[in-house]
């Protein structure tokens, strides 16, 4: 019975790793897409956006096989934490992991920023950096993109009492 529900337990736990792998993979991007929609309100030159598709393509081919090792070592640490007696160690060891890969994926996109940002004039750059000052890219009907839901901002509007 116990072993059974460990193989359960790691089944849904794998498939979850791989789900928000996956979701990650497809654009969920964090800043990255906030950033990215800045830069669609800078008015580039045809040649500027090819350069810029480009250098996404080998940033996302870069990054793509350092997300599958983070969610690989996540599901690992989660292993690990589900062990019967964890080792800290072990599980020091594989936050070192996780966070190594992470610095790696950082480092990418800090690359692509950066290589984007040689690639704009002046006054795109200026163009950007008001926009971005502005604050987040508004949708339809001037809503911020990103809604956070009933939370609110982090959180701060949830009735806990």
């Amino acid at each position: 019975v116990k072993r059974n529900r460990l193989m359960i337990a790691g089944f849904v736990a794998l498939t979850a790793t791989l789900g928000a792998a996956d979701a990650w993979a497809q654009g969920h991007g964090r800043r990255g897409g906030r950033w990215m929609k800045h830069l669609k309100s800078v008015n580039l030159t045809p040649p500027q956006i090819q350069k810029i598709r480009q250098l996404r393509v080998d940033m996302v081919t870069k990054v793509a096989p350092l997300r599958a090792q983070l969610g690989a070592r996540k599901a690992e640490l989660r292993a690990t934490w589900l062990a019967k007696t964890p080792s800290r160690g072990a599980i020091v060891a594989k936050h070192s992991a996780i966070d190594a890969l992470g610095q790696k994926i950082r480092d990418a996109r800090i690359d692509f920023k950066l290589r984007v940002l040689a690639l704009l004039t002046p006054q795109q750059r200026t163009q950007l950096k008001s926009s971005v000052a502005a604050g987040p890219p508004r949708g339809k009907g001037g809503k911020a993109l990103g809604k956070r839901g009933k939370r609110g901002k982090r959180g701060k509007n949830l009735k806990m009492f």
